[in-house]
């Protein structure tokens, strides 16, 4: 599903640019606005966001030490759609 996710960001958004680190894929414009990090059975998506503004109860979030990101655990049964919404408000809203 990251791979999915990584290809529905780049044709959904324009003006968005794709970095890949060691760790994570880091799309950005003039700064950082999303996040995807793989780890074992799962992969975490963050979005410049704060966690009051997503309002989604479906979603696993993770605790972060600020508010500005909002920490989304993203496992097999998470709906696809509802994750390209949040991808799309977190780039609108940052615009």
């Amino acid at each position: 599903m990251a791979t999915e996710l990584r290809e529905a960001i780049k044709d959904n958004l324009r003006d968005i640019v794709e970095k890949t680190t060691l760790q994570a894929i880091i799309f950005r414009t003039t700064f950082d606005i999303i996040g995807i990090t793989t780890r074992k059975n799962v992969f975490w998506l963050d979005v410049k966001m704060p966690k009051d503004e997503v309002n989604r109860n479906e979603f696993e979030l993770g605790k972060r030490k600020d508010n500005v990101w909002t920490h989304i655990r993203v496992k097999e049964n998470t709906n696809f759609n509802s994750l390209v919404e949040v991808v799309i408000d977190a780039y609108n809203r940052n615009l």
